[in-house]
């Protein structure tokens, strides 16, 4: 049985540090992001897979620490806590590129005085004329 366990934590860390290696690529890809990459289209696929490493991170955590040995639960724990809030600052940075981008398109908007006055949303124009 203690082997079982043994081999059991030992492929949860694998599968853990693979998905905590996820986390840091598309963290990395993130912080490399040029103008020459589409803003909604970059963004939009690096922040729903780094929600999904994350959630995956964190059950992987929860799930090693049921099993892991008491000697190394508190190491392990502040590891983790630095992944996690790593891929936080990386989806809240996506995030904030998204607003900001939305903002300067908004910003790009140029609306110009129109001499016609405005419809009424009811269509009854010619009652108010």
């Amino acid at each position: 049985m203690p082997g079982d366990s043994a081999v059991i934590l030992h492929n949860l860390k694998r599968e853990r540090a693979r998905e905590r290696g996820n986390a840091t690529r598309f963290s990395a890809l993130l912080d490399g992001f040029g103008d020459s990459t589409s803003l909604d289209d970059f963004l939009s696929n690096t922040e729903g897979v780094l929600k999904d490493t994350l959630d995956r991170i964190i059950s992987l955590d929860d799930s090693t620490h049921y099993i892991l040995p008491n000697d190394e639960y508190e190491e392990d724990i502040k590891a983790c806590e630095e992944y996690i809030d790593r891929t936080k600052r990386a989806i809240h940075k996506a995030n904030r590129r998204r607003d900001d981008g939305l903002s300067a398109s908004i910003a790009r908007l140029n609306i110009h005085g129109s001499t016609q006055p405005a419809a009424s949303p009811c269509g009854f124009d010619h009652i108010f004329s």
